[in-house]
């Protein structure tokens, strides 16, 4: 699981890795799921949902990249208990 802890929070460049790497993390659960449904597969279609969630972060938004990586290390953590 990956910790949002001090000093990190107030250094924009890791916050943003870190919210890239729950991404990553939160992609790899659902690549797991893939079917051989090719590029409609759901799985697929999901993951293309992520990354672009991603990207519609602001680079400059700490506060928007802290509360993403939150809600995707929430949503690995519960595909994953699935």
């Amino acid at each position: 699981m990956l910790q949002l802890v001090p000093p990190s929070l107030g250094d924009p460049v890791v916050v943003y890795d870190i919210m890239r790497e729950a991404g990553n993390r939160l992609i790899a659960a659902i690549l797991e799921n893939v079917t051989q449904g090719g590029v409609d597969d759901p799985a697929i279609r999901e993951v293309r949902a992520v990354r672009a969630e991603l990207r519609a972060v602001p680079l400059d938004d700490l506060a928007a990249q802290t509360a993403k990586t939150e809600e995707l290390v929430e949503r690995e953590r519960q595909m994953r208990a699935a």
